[in-house]
């Protein structure tokens, strides 16, 4: 990728180089805060416009007066921008505990779940951008009056049902003090939460560990920020989150049809069969399974395939 007398050779990560391009498709007037020359960002847009987007490196290496030390110059430059910086720590925050690639070399499957008060709905992934099971259960809604051993009946009739993976990632929604002004709602909040330290001791019981390969194990349960998901995919918006029907529109594509656009680099597919269920249901139960996509999703891209540098929206 650089010259042979750089000092400090950079092959690019595949996330690294989709950022670049990014930059270059998209926001070419950004780089004169990297010290790019005018004359070179005139020949970079030219080339463009006339080419059509930037697909590689090998690309952008096609341009005038463009060549691998100034190529790898930029690189250097962007991945230790301020800002460059500032969106991996915000992506890699999303998921508790932090991730450590060791055993992920194993993983294959997925299971995203996320609980509501009144639904648990689990999407569940491979490795292949594929929709296995994309399924739901409701419930009578809480808070109700339920004491401890309903609400274990009701996580273990729950865990049942959820399928086996290799990693289980729960969506976690923070306390909003702002439920304090009601006591049904503080109610709710907390026995959602019961219910669902419930489920997640259920799923630990499964005795399913990744393997490191150092004959050690590690816990294959994961949570994710409910509230930086919605940030990630652009459906919050200050402090209220909105309807993640558009977000998951552009994610999701059908497997078995035929479509003129280039997939989302961060979409799935889903068969047929299971996309007419999902396009049956009604809107709010639509809302609640598209969670668990968004939370299994989220972890497949940023945990397992890492693809840090992508466009979430």
């Amino acid at each position: 990728m650089c010259s042979s007398d750089s000092k400090d050779k950079l092959i690019p990560t595949f996330e690294r180089s989709s950022y670049v391009l990014k930059i270059f498709n998209n926001r070419i007037n950004y780089l004169s805060k990297y010290n790019i020359s005018a004359s070179q960002i005139n020949a970079l847009q030219l080339h463009r416009e006339k080419n059509g987007p930037y697909n590689s490196l090998q690309d952008v290496l096609r341009v005038e007066g463009m060549d691998e030390h100034s190529l790898n110059k930029f690189l250097h430059l962007v991945i230790s921008d301020k800002q460059y910086k500032k969106q991996q720590r915000f992506k890699k925050s999303i998921i508790t505990p932090s991730i450590d690639s060791t055993g992920l070399e194993t993983v294959s499957t997925i299971l995203g779940i996320y609980i509501g008060t009144n639904i648990v709905t689990w999407t569940l992934l491979e490795l292949g951008e594929n929709v296995l099971e994309w399924n739901y259960e409701s419930f009578a809604d809480i808070p109700d009056n339920k004491n401890t051993l309903n609400l274990l009946h009701m996580a273990w009739e729950l865990n049942s049902k959820l399928p086996e993976s290799d990693i289980y990632v729960v969506d976690n929604t923070n306390y909003d003090p702002r439920i304090a002004r009601s006591i049904l709602s503080m109610k709710a909040f907390l026995q959602k939460q019961q219910l669902q330290a419930m489920i997640l001791a259920l799923l630990g019981n499964r005795n399913l560990y990744l393997d490191t390969g150092n004959n050690e194990v590690a816990s294959n349960i994961y949570l994710t920020h409910h509230e930086k998901i919605a940030a990630l995919f652009g459906i919050r918006i200050g402090n209220e989150i909105t309807s993640s029907k558009v977000a998951v529109n552009k994610l999701l594509y059908e497997r078995d049809g035929i479509y003129s656009k280039e997939k989302n680099p961060v979409g799935v597919y889903a068969p047929k069969n299971i996309l007419n269920i999902y396009q049956n249901l009604e809107e709010y139960v639509k809302d609640q399974m598209n969670w668990s996509l968004l939370t299994a999703l989220t972890f497949l891209q940023l945990g397992v395939l890492g693809k840090y540098d992508y466009d979430f929206i």
